[in-house]
């Protein structure tokens, strides 16, 4: 099957299960980028979609389009939903063949900002010491 039917079927389904616009505009954006990355690679059948051509993509998004870590972690949730439904619904894919399978979650930065000792000052002043009863 071509890969751009497949999605066609993939958004239909997403469609028919009522999904918020926003969740199907997501999905849209995503494949979309991803087929036509697939077709710049001379790939137009979801037979010939490997685990390979899959990290090339988030490479790619990566080093070219600047994604960050959560970017692609979202790219990577609907492109697997995409891949999930094809093995599952469509049967193009088992578990073994799945090109998304093997594909983990890209590791985020978490940053934690701390109060500093004005910030401190600032809420313990705001509050009136309460006198002793």
């Amino acid at each position: 099957m071509l890969i751009k039917f497949a999605i066609k079927d993939f958004i239909d389904d997403r469609q028919l299960k009522n999904l918020s616009q926003h969740t199907i505009s997501g999905y849209q954006r995503t494949l979309s980028e991803f087929h036509q990355f697939c077709v710049e690679n001379s790939v137009v059948d979801t037979g010939d979609v490997t685990h390979s051509l899959v990290k090339r993509y988030f490479l790619y998004c990566q080093a070219e389009r600047g994604n960050n870590a959560v970017t692609l972690n979202h790219k990577l949730i609907n492109i697997r939903a995409f891949f999930n439904y094809a093995e599952a619904e469509l049967e193009l894919y088992n578990e073994k063949n799945n090109p998304i399978r093997k594909m983990s979650r890209f590791k985020t930065d978490v940053k934690i900002d701390v109060f500093t000792d004005y910030h401190i000052r600032q809420m313990l002043l705001y509050y009136p010491a309460k006198s002793p009863i």
